[in-house]
């Protein structure tokens, strides 16, 4: 089996820690806007007519 080249493995290490890194951000982003609405009772925005 050959090797890969020198700067290969490095890229591909630095790709996954990207996605991961995005996937943080954009589940931290749904957490948060969750947790803000949450506190309201109903989406930003929203109002109740009760």
């Amino acid at each position: 089996m050959q090797s890969l080249p020198a700067l290969v493995e490095p890229a591909i290490y630095v790709y996954l820690l990207g996605v991961a890194a995005l996937g943080c951000a954009l589940y931290g982003r749904l957490w948060l806007t969750h947790r803000r609405t949450g506190e309201n009772g109903g989406a930003p925005g929203s109002r109740s007519n009760g």
